[in-house]
């Protein structure tokens, strides 16, 4: 089976030389002249993206890394000051003070810790790994400070991490000074689950199908109760109308305020066919509540819905629904186009409200189905001075390990509308911004929720591991998703996707589709 990335760049990077030159090379911009001959020759990135797998595969042949001792870095220091930025300076700097810091301990390791000389050195590869891949979409990283971090780290742990629990907090610790909540530390057993199912936000959906209210939780609210995040596609909560933002203030006359997570986990669920009465309110602090009783049922969550909308002329209009963009989301959307586009449909509307994302090379290829050959469709970057474009995608030239099946023709003319809210996240933006920026399809409804940031997973030699954010991607146009905030609709609209058969009059944003793809026959 295909190897796939969740919301990964299908990137390829530069190869790896020595552990001491590779530390060195990322703190030096511009790279001295001894460094830039031993790095290989360019390549044209842009025109060869490579598959996820072989990217992780090139990535996990790294030796191990190791940071400089004490002398080597102040040799390193000896260089031309000229030769590094002014923050890879004080990077370098900050290097050679945790190196003298290291050197001032007893040895290796505090008598009578075998295990410590083996923690620190994990810690240091952790620590790499951000200081080499790490991509701060917002521009604020800074090499000195990352140095800082990790002497500060293992100076609050004593100079000694005398077990893995230890590590662990300090790893998870020192990668929370980044304030990116995409990148962390995972302990072995949350790794090798990130490996299986990498999204957090595929976890979340996933784990959500049990029998259930369907209503998907953050974390705590400012003003009370629990924030909601979005209700699942098809579910009680769904058809009752509840919206990303509200807060969750009780459940059966229970105080969320009172119960952890997992409380208000086990009181979502119960048998099929119970009923859950939710207090609901806005997200300000003085919005009023409401009651709302909820069946719980089962959630089974297939990638794709569809059906038809009908026009006041009897024309009608394809519908079709994506709740996530899995693995079988590309196979069961092409057979939907083709058999609306068979059966007479006049326009396609493409229903992204509440998705959160998915598989990043599945949202490609869907846009695929629907865009001219050699369209763009997204386009990653990466860090190393200013925004360098990393790869770029195209219809017709999508990497064959990945794409075997890529369509070499557009499927279907036909013309589209999307409907987005604010639950609609990263993979689903991915492909309304493909088809909005190629002029294949109208955005409608709410500005999305904006994550357009690219995560990898790098294994440590324990079975721990790190997931950092190496990239962003951006629309055919160059729209900045993660700094702008989301994609803008043409058409402002607010509804939510009402269950069962949809139809323009009790889904007011699918009205509204039907009038601009239909529009001298639409009421």
């Amino acid at each position: 089976m295909r190897a796939k990335g969740r919301l990964n760049s299908s990137a390829q990077w530069h190869q790896p030389i020595s552990a001491i030159l590779l530390s060195l090379a990322l703190l030096l911009q511009p790279v001295s002249a001894a460094v830039a001959q031993s790095l290989p020759e360019p390549v044209d990135k842009a025109a060869q993206p490579s598959s996820y797998e072989q990217e992780a595969r090139k990535r996990r042949k790294r030796p191990n890394s190791n940071l400089p001792s004490k002398d080597v870095a102040e040799r390193m220091l000896n260089f031309d000051k000229d030769a590094y930025t002014p923050d890879g300076w004080e990077g370098m700097k900050g290097v050679l003070q945790y190196a003298r810091y290291v050197d001032g301990l007893c040895g290796e390791s505090e008598p009578g810790c075998e295990q410590c000389a083996d923690n620190r050195l994990l810690l240091e590869q952790a620590w790499q790994v951000v200081s080499t891949e790490f991509f701060d979409p917002h521009g604020e990283f800074s090499q000195a400070r990352w140095a800082a971090a990790l002497l500060n780290t293992l100076q609050d742990a004593g100079g000694y991490l005398h077990n893995k629990r230890e590590l662990y907090t300090a790893a998870h610790a020192m990668l929370g000074t980044l304030h990116d909540r995409y990148s962390d530390f995972l302990p072995p057993a949350e790794f090798r689950k990130a490996l299986r199912r990498p999204s957090k936000g595929e976890r979340e959906y996933l784990a959500a199908q049990y029998t259930g209210t369907g209503v998907q939780l953050g974390g705590r609210a400012p003003a009370g109760g629990w924030q909601i995040v979005s209700p699942l596609a098809e579910s009680a909560a769904e058809q009752a109308g509840i919206l990303p933002g509200e807060r969750l203030l009780e459940i059966n006359g229970y105080p969320m305020d009172d119960m952890t997570a997992s409380e208000v986990e086990a009181c979502m669920r119960g048998c099929a066919g119970s009923i859950a009465v939710l207090t609901i309110a806005g997200a300000s602090p003085n919005s009023p509540h409401r009651l709302v009783d909820l069946e719980r049922r089962a959630l089974p969550q297939p990638p794709v819905q569809q059906g038809y909308v009908m026009a006041p002329d009897g024309q009608k209009l394809m519908y079709i629904r994506v709740h996530y963009f899995s693995s079988e989301a590309t196979r069961v959307l092409r057979n939907a186009v083709m058999q609306g586009d068979s059966e007479g449909a006049v326009g396609i509307i493409f229903d992204l409200r509440n998705n959160p994302g998915g598989v990043f090379e599945e949202a490609m290829a869907c846009a695929a189905l629907l865009l001219q050959r050699g369209c763009q469709i997204a386009a990653t970057v990466r860090a190393g001075g200013g925004d360098i474009i990393d790869a770029v995608f195209r219809t017709g030239a999508l990497p064959v390990e990945v794409f075997p099946g890529q369509p070499q023709e557009q499927l279907t003319d036909l013309p589209a509308a999307i409907l987005v809210n604010s639950a609609s996240a990263s993979a689903s933006e991915v492909f309304a911004g493909a088809l909005h920026d190629n002029h294949r399809a109208v955005l409608i409804g709410e500005k999305t929720f904006g994550k357009g940031v690219v995560q990898y997973f790098f294994p440590m030699t324990d079975g721990s591991g790190v997931k950092a954010t190496v990239a962003k991607y951006l629309t055919p146009n160059g729209y900045d998703i993660t700094r702008a905030g989301g994609l803008a609709p043409d058409k402002a609209c607010r509804d939510y996707p009402h269950a069962g058969n949809p139809s323009m009059q009790a889904d007011s944003c699918i009205g509204t589709a039907v009038q601009l793809l239909h529009p001298t026959h639409a009421a």
